[in-house]
């Protein structure tokens, strides 16, 4: 039995009420709302927490200024009053709005229909569902949302191949904050030559309140990019607040998900993993630290990669199976996060110098990530980011000593790779093919196009 008071609070403008949102809107959204005019099913996936119900109400607004408000229907899965389990209570809503609100078979819209389902990781066979109303060509658009990037993955390629488009959501980046922050004249820099890059980003520095961009940077780099935390100050709430939603995605989604029994094991592999934030782990050392078998620690990895929890960085070689055996790296997709495990979320971070440096780490480690695979390189020395022809290095301090620029120079020139970074605190310059630019400047760049 349909819970239809529910339903109806779920789809406010059925009644003419006033649809409002949050007014921020990430720069994701452009992309993601022009996405809505294809067929296609839209997809999208990011952590618990993370703006993407946010952003389904934003598209939500926007759709409602182009056409009538019943064809528009929300359908949240993760709210138990509306009891659904499996595909068969999902289709008995859809079926029930088309019936009884749209007053309209489903082979007769003249209009195109919009069907919204938030968390649809937790309806067993959506996908399928979803799939027989897609190729019988109704003219229904479909946009799913889940914070299991493995679950919405199984579904793609069970029954939607070639129906679905992701796009995963992130963090707010630090362009986001910018943003947020009053600061709009951005534009993004894309990579076309080491060379262009310096001149586009000196040109850039000269139009910067630099002072008042390290007192965002700090605080980006302090509490993350959750946007629920974007308007708060109180660092010890922020903190409380990602205890919780750690809780709730190990609680709940890790238990109905993926059936895990004992969540106290994985609480204790995270508090692990950030402790060893940037150091080489190999799952042998992990699972005796927290006394557990490899098979687990492995299964349990997995699990936090599939919540966007944590990012895996293997180490660079020429042989693909060198990668697998060699020791890897584990960072966290969100400093805030990081910062919690290590009850670091406070004033003191920015002046510990040896933690500050690894947060810097983590953030370029996290940027560089949402472009591709990055790996690390460890020989007689070690290169923190291989990103395809581009070899990173993140040194959050102001002096970058000669030999570390030499050594990057005799590295690229080996390995035949086109040009490289270091990230410092403040200095920008360039020095042959190495570009040397502060924190800040760097998560200007977009890397897609290397």
């Amino acid at each position: 039995m349909i819970n239809i008071s529910v339903l109806q609070d779920m789809n406010p403008w059925w009644q003419g009420k006033v649809t409002e949102a949050q007014k921020f809107r990430r720069m994701e959204f452009d992309n993601i709302f022009k996405s809505l005019e294809k067929m296609e099913v839209t997809a999208i996936i990011g952590a618990r927490r993370i703006g993407k119900t946010t952003l389904i109400k934003q598209a939500i607004v926007e759709i409602l200024k182009k056409t009538e408000s019943k064809n528009i229907l929300f359908i949240n899965a993760d709210d138990v009053r509306l009891e659904i389990t499996s595909y068969k209570e999902l289709e008995e809503i859809i079926e029930y709005y088309f019936s009884n609100i749209l007053s309209k078979e489903k082979s007769e819209l003249d209009k195109k229909v919009y069907v919204f389902i938030d968390e649809a990781q937790y309806v067993k066979g959506w996908s399928g569902l979803l799939k027989s109303y897609y190729d019988l060509g109704f003219n229904i658009k479909f946009i799913v949302s889940g914070s299991s990037s493995l679950d919405i993955l199984i579904g793609a390629s069970e029954s939607l191949v070639g129906r679905l488009s992701f796009y995963k959501l992130y963090p707010c980046s630090f362009l986001d904050i910018l943003r947020f922050n009053g600061i709009n004249n951005i534009d993004i820099i894309s990579i076309d030559g080491v060379k262009e890059v310096y001149e586009k980003l000196v040109q850039l520095s000269n139009t910067i309140k630099i002072e008042k961009f390290h007192l965002l940077l700090n605080r980006y780099i302090t509490i993350g990019g959750y946007p629920q935390f974007l308007a708060e100050h109180d660092y010890t709430r922020i903190s409380q607040d990602i205890q919780e939603i750690l809780s709730l995605v190990v609680s709940k989604d890790f238990v109905k998900l993926f059936h895990i029994t004992n969540i106290e094991e994985i609480n204790k592999l995270l508090i692990v993993l950030a402790s060893q934030i940037g150091n080489h782990s190999s799952i042998n050392s992990i699972s005796k630290n927290l006394s557990l078998d490899n098979k687990t620690v492995q299964k349990y990895i997995s699990y936090l990669k599939e919540a966007f929890m944590i990012i895996e960085v293997k180490q660079y070689s020429k042989s693909g199976v060198k990668k697998l055996r060699k020791n890897k790296k584990f960072y966290f997709w969100d400093t805030g996060i990081l910062n919690t495990l290590n009850a670091f979320l406070n004033e003191n971070l920015i002046v510990n110098n040896d933690y500050l440096g690894k947060v810097a780490e983590q953030l370029v480690i996290a940027h560089c990530r949402k472009f591709g695979e990055i790996y690390y390189y460890k020989n007689k020395f070690e290169i923190d980011i291989i990103y395809k022809e581009t070899a990173i290095e993140v040194k959050y301090r102001n002096e970058i000593p000669f030999s570390q620029i030499n050594l990057l120079k005799e590295f690229i020139h080996k390995n035949n790779l086109k040009f490289g970074f270091i990230v410092s605190k403040n200095r920008l310059s360039l020095e042959d093919n190495i570009l040397i630019i502060p924190l800040y400047l760097f998560l200007y760049i977009r890397f897609s196009l290397i």
